[in-house]
């Protein structure tokens, strides 16, 4: 059976409802602020332990679909499975770009019904990696959001496929009307599904301090960031908490409707009442469920210029992107440690 994403802006329902009060997955956005380093989104982008498992787990919960790379000319060529892992690469060139040398690698990409990005998988093998389980409410963790219309099909499906509950009970939350559950893929990833007929999808990513968020996506890329009136905490069981606070910014990215959430938490109790203090996460490209944000933009080396300027932590050796006939590409990290990759297109 199908059970197929409803996919594209998620905020939509309840855009009126929510405009003063905020959840993670409903947070309203500005509008888009012109010229920005930033023109695009390629893919939203997670590691993973098992290539394998992790397509059929989004593919057979989900309904997504394999799609052909967006570089070289591969647009629109038949997309091919999975290649075994005795087969991923070993690129020199790639180990460059991810800083992995010695790793192999192999990626999969993947469309989410009817949303203008897509979803990529990338596995490493040959190399140390960490298993990190992010929490929603330790800085570096993101969540993908996504849009289903049948949540008890879609919960049934992801528990079936490896996958585990994460809010409180072990069952969906109603907001404004509205039903919600947070997940896990197998990997441990963060899932938030919102019971929709309408299509969405969005991006969630907790943070430390704002102000340190607007310097990186609003000051360096060119976001226009709708920054939370206070803090608040209708939403703390679809978290799986039992107390705490929370708040929530939101932007497009620019040239785009796609919608980033970023949150964040303070003073945050577990299901039994236990103080929980949140732990930044910061994943390297090879550890499972490492976020990675792959950005089109303007003019790269005028945006490396301000990365270098700013102290932008790089991923990429010697801070110099790879180059293909087909693009330049360069990963930097945002301020609480998400990879965020530069694709500069020829």
């Amino acid at each position: 059976m199908n059970y197929q994403v409803t996919s594209a802006a998620i905020l939509t329902l309840l855009i009126a409802r929510v405009a003063s009060a905020q959840a993670p997955g409903f947070a309203s956005v500005p509008g888009e602020a012109e010229p920005a380093a930033v023109t695009g989104l390629y893919h939203w982008i997670h590691s993973t332990a098992d290539l394998d498992r992790g397509w059929e787990f989004y593919h057979s919960v989900f309904g997504m679909e394999l799609e052909s790379s967006p570089f070289g000319g591969n647009t629109g060529a038949t997309p091919r499975p999975p290649r075994p892992r005795s087969e991923a690469s070993a690129d020199p060139i790639i180990w460059d770009l991810t800083n992995t040398h010695g790793s192999r690698f192999r990626n999969e990409f993947m469309t989410i019904p009817g949303v203008y990005f897509g979803h990529e998988l990338s596995e490493f093998s040959g190399v140390e990696q960490r298993a990190i389980r992010a929490n929603l409410w330790d800085p570096g963790a993101t969540m993908l959001i996504l849009n289903v219309d049948h949540l008890e099909a879609s919960l049934d499906a992801l528990k079936k496929a490896g996958g585990e509950i994460v809010s409180a009970e072990g069952k969906p939350v109603s907001l404004d009307g509205t039903r919600a559950v947070i997940a896990r893929d197998p990997d441990g990833y963060l899932l938030e599904l919102i019971e929709s007929p309408k299509p969405g999808a969005a991006i969630g990513v907790t943070v430390a301090k704002v102000e340190q968020t607007h310097r990186f996506y609003e000051d360096l890329l060119g976001f226009k960031i709708q920054s939370p009136v206070r803090f608040e905490n209708k939403a703390l069981k679809l978290a799986g908490l039992s107390g705490g606070e929370y708040r929530v910014s939101s932007a497009l990215i620019p040239g785009t409707s796609i919608r980033i959430e970023f949150f964040e938490f303070r003073k945050v109790s577990g299901p039994a009442g236990e103080r929980i203090t949140p732990h930044s996460v910061r994943y390297r490209i090879q550890d499972p469920g490492a976020p990675q944000f792959q950005f089109r933009v303007r003019d790269l080396d005028h945006l490396l210029e301000e990365s270098k300027r700013r102290s932008v932590p790089f991923v990429s050796v010697g801070q110099k992107p790879i180059e293909r006939a087909f693009g330049r590409f360069v990963f930097v990290t945002d301020p609480d440690g998400v990879l965020v990759e530069f694709v500069h297109p020829k």
